[in-house]
């Protein structure tokens, strides 16, 4: 079974019904009917409570924040991939963070930001958008 870095950005696509909505929601039935493993940072469900809290009552954010937790798991962050992170060229820490939360845990990294990761993904982890993903398997 093919186990799948969801970054942050594919989830608030979801939750928040953007522009690439649609594309997520193959990967996420995939995830539901356990055809594949998908996992995620706690920094990912920190960030998506605070921002469902604007447009949703406390109820309702724990009740969207159970459903994600259904079907994705939460891998941990440690010192070590902390300061991976830190440590590496993403020019972005936050896309670091993840990247090495899912690094060594998991076989494909989903993204919408792929450029991104394009110089960390040629020998460690596969760097794809959901779409590229779902044609691949």
């Amino acid at each position: 079974m093919y186990k799948v870095f969801i970054d942050a950005n594919i989830i608030f696509e979801h939750a928040l019904m953007r522009a690439n909505y649609q594309e997520t929601i193959s990967v996420f039935k995939l995830a539901e009917d356990g055809k594949i493993e998908c996992f995620c940072s706690s920094a990912t469900f920190y960030t998506l409570s605070y921002v469902l809290r604007k447009q949703h009552t406390d109820k309702q954010v724990r009740l969207i924040l159970r459903q994600y937790l259904s079907f994705i798991s939460v891998l941990p962050s440690d010192e070590t991939k902390l300061f991976s992170g830190l440590a590496s060229s993403f020019k972005d820490l936050e896309d670091a963070f993840q990247y090495y939360t899912a690094l060594g845990k998991t076989d494909y990294f989903l993204t919408f930001n792929k450029k991104d990761f394009a110089p960390y993904s040629l020998a460690q982890l596969d760097v794809y958008t959901p779409k590229e993903f779902l044609m691949l398997i």
